[in-house]
């Protein structure tokens, strides 16, 4: 059950990485992506 809960986080924090790391990429490329992306940040 512990096991099971450590693998959804390690999924879950992995999940989060991979979309910041995007997140970012888009704000390199264009400065100006959204308005609300940077009330976010």
């Amino acid at each position: 059950m512990v096991l099971t809960l450590i693998t959804i986080t390690l999924l879950w924090f992995l999940l989060a990485l991979a979309v910041t790391k995007r997140w970012m990429l888009m704000r390199i490329e264009n400065p100006k992506v959204h308005p609300t992306f940077r009330v976010i940040v």
